[in-house]
């Protein structure tokens, strides 16, 4: 009796990793068809906190506030990232200060202070946040890049990590690419 039920679950296993076999076979013959095309990239021109962001609504849902909350204009969430667009109230002091300052406050581990310079010549500062690297990942969980509009308000994009493996490489291209002033502030 013992013989026979170990011949059928044997059986059974066989027969089940065959069958997941041929579905993986499946996927990989068709993952590589041609005519398998991703959702196209919607660009979309957004202004928010004296700024314009040239977003993808595709890839991220927008949600910008007429009424700011509290300081909270916009919100551009992701699979991977959600970027909140932040007004810093009563910033008198550099952006590099202004950067110390929050990071204090918030008790985030500070990784690095860096001065960027996007499009346009706008420059500003980026906080990155995170525990210690690793030889497998850096282990950055927010970037803030602060910078300092037209009206001389100081405005925080804050990306959070949505995932541990967040690929940060399209939140430096919005921030280095697609991030302006605005012609009309």
């Amino acid at each position: 009796m013992k013989a026979t039920s170990l011949f059928l679950i044997a059986s059974l296993c066989f027969i089940l990793n065959l069958r997941a076999n041929d579905f993986y076979d499946y996927q990989n013959q068709h993952d590589s068809d041609p005519f398998n095309v991703g959702t196209p990239s919607v660009p979309r021109r957004v202004e928010i906190g004296g700024f314009k962001l040239k977003i993808d609504h595709a890839r991220y849902g927008i949600n910008i506030f007429n009424a700011p909350k509290e300081n909270l204009l916009g919100v551009f969430q992701s699979d991977d990232h959600t970027l909140k667009v932040l007004r810093i109230p009563n910033a008198s002091s550099s952006l590099e200060q202004e950067a110390r300052k929050m990071s204090s406050a918030e008790g985030w581990p500070l990784k690095e202070i860096t001065e960027v310079q996007a499009q346009g010549g706008l420059h500003g500062v980026r906080i990155t946040y995170g525990g210690a690297s690793s030889m497998f990942s850096k282990n950055v969980r927010v970037i803030r890049y602060l910078f300092v509009n037209p009206q001389g308000e100081t405005i925080c994009f804050e990306a959070n990590a949505r995932n541990k493996r967040g690929d940060w490489s399209y939140i430096k291209f919005l921030m280095y690419k697609e991030l302006s002033p605005a012609k009309n502030s």
